[in-house]
């Protein structure tokens, strides 16, 4: 029998245990998007490789968009894509943020005339402002043209909106690509 809302809110009002059924009443509670470039340069770094700390005029990169979480994703899977036949001399650092609210001017072409509210500073497990992604030659998953690093997830902490700058230029070991790939779930 499936679980109506109703219910649950006098099962949770009451204190008592919550039934959700058999297995088969089970119901995705967030979306899962595609893979999505949100950052389209992590080989050269924004506000002159400093920390980042107002993304809304730090971040240069006129392919960094703002992730729209659409306020129901709680996780944000993020990994970098590079060009497979290179490798990452030196390994990207990137600061990430969420935001509650954007502008009114989201279409404009620059992240500082779509950005709003306050900037609030996404953290790695171990309290760090700087994500770094490495590459792994060997283990790194690979469409033959690209390559993609260890995917890291970012804890969303309730926040619609995502947005990430590059504290540290990834360098690539020939000429290539490297971006940032975003994934809600």
């Amino acid at each position: 029998m499936p679980l109506v809302i109703g219910s649950l809110v006098r099962l949770l009002t009451q204190n008592r245990p919550l039934d959700l059924g058999p297995p088969e009443c089970v119901a995705v509670v967030s979306p899962v998007s595609d893979w999505i470039v949100i950052h389209g340069d992590v080989a050269t770094a924004d506000n002159a490789g400093a920390a980042i700390t107002i993304p809304a005029t730090q971040i240069i990169d006129a392919d960094a968009s703002p992730l729209d979480c659409l306020g129901k994703g709680t996780t944000v899977a993020l990994a970098v894509q590079y060009t497979a036949t290179r490798t990452l001399s030196t390994d990207p650092v990137l600061n990430l943020f969420g935001l509650s609210a954007l502008d009114s001017t989201f279409a404009e072409t620059t992240l500082a005339t779509r950005a709003a509210g306050i900037a609030t500073p996404l953290l790695t497990a171990a309290a760090s402002y700087d994500w770094t992604f490495a590459d792994d030659a060997t283990n790194d998953a690979t469409t033959g043209l690209m390559k993609m690093t260890r995917v890291q997830f970012v804890d969303l902490q309730g926040l619609r909106y995502f947005v990430a700058g590059v504290k540290t230029a990834g360098v690539l070991s020939g000429a290539g690509t490297a971006k940032l790939l975003a994934r809600v779930f």
